[in-house]
């Protein structure tokens, strides 16, 4: 395949040999296993997983079809992808192996999204600033929800399209034009992801595009035609975000543009934030992986850069390419939080939330490869203190994503200790409505919840159905508190312990199971005091434990 990066004044042909792909394939592989995958077979599932990807372990394959017909036909929150995807992931990942397997795809998924952010540098720099875009978009570090399942299916899933849509936008012809619809297909799964090919067109001084403004043009009519097209079918098929987005067109509008300044500000400054935490939380393990992974990086980007680019350091218009695309990440990486409507304002540092910077992942990888392309263009001297220099941010930000994993690995085993509490203490379980009031475990993580609002998800998938066909519901007010509504219905109580909202549930004494959380450890309880006054049930509580667990596809997950 031959490629032709330009370079300052000078157009230079390169051919990318399947020798330089696989290099490049097998290092950022290497690098997205060690820095977040290294621990998966100590990951479980967390917070939406429990809806999502873990509600379809063990589902037959056969009603694939029938699923992907119907999300199309719905749009249930005006993308298709964003369920379906995390049901494929659920249904074949633990079909192939269970839920190592799962993690190993979503290992698999992140590699092929790095590896895209290579290939797309390669048509914009040599060899090593553009493994150097590849190893960055791996090690962003305001995204820490890179392994939880739902994200690697919908989210990563996004950008897969939008970085594929890219890599065809570059080729040009009739390739662009399928380019345009594969990034479009990322708008049905995470909006976001769909924002930096918006923002395709700043790369073509860089490129030497003869017909920028035609281009422009086409591209401008070619997205506004797709955006367009979305935004119909959204408003037809009853999207409420949409409707509500069109009826307070004001308050987006603010959103969206404090929202490309919010954005950049909170995710640049996570950068050196995790850097700092990532050598609070070094050790000699971690920093004899890190050192020896920068050990492999640098014995490849050697090889590549003698294979492929061993004179194009000395040419005279780095500078000035080095910053055509360093511009263009920029305002990229601005444009990245334009869709930040819901999750407002951008400044998340921790939990799943973090996703609502994942499209600025990209514009981040490509400006630290301009940056790196710029380096290379200096002196000796100068060309070393910038690589220690790079060299100690890697290790804090390897060492940041050892943390992210050691915290997952923390929750699952939080999640372990509370459910089994539950399992001991409630073998009358029966469709019942169960809550737990009181202080929780004080050492929640800040990474990710061991509980949250998707506890009444999670306690369904633990224990099923009952002989009657009927779920038991959950609520743990002392995470939620007020987000679980009662209400006095004559002399009944009812609740609703669905946190997106749903039916209200009369409360049925006789099979209502309370708890009181002292830190975490749990206890059977009689009364308990909710927002309509003290709750009673009249249930007796057993004089014995239990550890004999239901058995279901997730309740065996936690006995591993």
């Amino acid at each position: 395949m031959s490629h032709v990066v330009t370079m300052g004044t000078a157009t230079q042909p390169r051919t990318l040999t399947s020798k330089e792909y696989a290099a490049a394939g097998l290092l950022l592989t290497s690098a997205v296993f060690l820095v977040h995958f290294l621990r998966f077979h100590e990951f479980g599932v967390y917070e939406d997983d429990f809806w999502s990807v873990a509600a379809e372990m063990g589902q037959p394959l056969k009603d694939l079809w029938f699923l992907t017909i119907f999300h199309f036909q719905h749009w249930y929150t005006g993308r298709p992808l964003n369920h379906l995807l995390p049901i494929l992931l659920g249904r074949v990942g633990y079909r192939l192996g269970g839920l190592q397997a799962i993690y190993a795809i979503g290992a698999a998924w992140l590699s092929i999204n790095s590896f895209l952010t290579y290939a797309i540098a390669r048509r914009l720099f040599p060899a090593i600033p553009s493994l150097v875009v590849g190893l960055a978009y791996v090690l962003f570090p305001a995204d820490t929800t890179k392994v939880l399942l739902i994200h690697v299916a919908h989210v990563q899933g996004a950008m897969t399209f939008m970085l594929l849509g890219l890599l065809l936008w570059f080729r040009e012809g009739w390739w662009r034009r399928i380019g345009y619809l594969v990034a479009g297909i990322s708008l049905l799964s995470y909006e976001s992801a769909f924002l930096p090919f918006l923002c395709a067109p700043l790369l073509l001084p860089a490129t030497k595009e003869k017909r920028p403004l035609r281009v422009w043009l086409e591209h401008i009519a070619a997205c506004t035609l797709i955006i367009g097209v979305d935004a119909v079918i959204r408003v037809h098929t009853g999207d409420k975000r949409a409707v509500d987005t069109a009826g307070n067109m004001g308050e987006a509008l603010y959103r969206s543009i404090t929202s490309l300044f919010i954005g950049p500000a909170a995710s640049g400054a996570s950068l050196f934030r995790s850097t700092f935490i990532g050598y609070e939380n070094l050790d000699f393990p971690v920093l004899f992986l890190a050192l020896g992974l920068l050990a492999l990086i640098t014995y490849v980007a050697v090889n590549l850069k003698i294979c492929t680019d061993s004179s194009s350091t000395s040419n005279p218009g780095q500078t000035r390419h080095a910053l055509l695309v360093g511009g263009a990440a920029l305002i990229t990486w601005s444009a990245s939080y334009a869709l930040t409507l819901t999750n407002y304002p951008p400044t998340q540092q921790m939990g799943r939330i973090t996703s609502t910077h994942v499209a600025a992942g990209w514009p981040f990888a490509l400006l630290a490869g301009s940056i790196a392309y710029f380096i290379l263009g200096l002196r000796a001297r100068e060309r070393r203190l910038a690589s220690v220099g790079a060299g100690f941010a890697f290790v804090g930000l390897f060492s940041y994503h050892q943390y992210i994993q050691a915290e997952y690995v923390r929750s699952w085993g939080l999640e372990k200790q509370f459910w089994s509490q539950i399992v001991e203490l409630a073998p009358d379980m029966d469709g019942s409505s169960v809550i737990v009031t009181g202080s929780p475990e004080p050492h929640i993580s800040p990474v990710i919840g061991s509980n949250s609002w998707a506890d009444d998800e999670a306690c369904q998938r633990i224990f099923g159905v009952n002989a009657a066909g009927k779920l038991p519901h959950f609520a743990h007010l002392g995470i939620l508190g007020p987000a679980v509504v009662f209400r006095k219905s004559g002399s009944q109580v009812e609740w609703d312990p669905e946190y997106w909202g749903g039916p209200f549930i009369t409360i049925d004494p006789a099979n209502l199971i309370l708890f009181k959380s002292d830190r975490g450890v749990l206890r059977r309880v009689e009364t308990v005091d909710v927002s309509t006054g003290s709750l009673r049930t009249t249930r007796p509580i057993p004089a014995h434990r239990s550890r004999v667990w239901p058995d279901t596809v997730v309740s065996r997950l936690f006995q591993r």
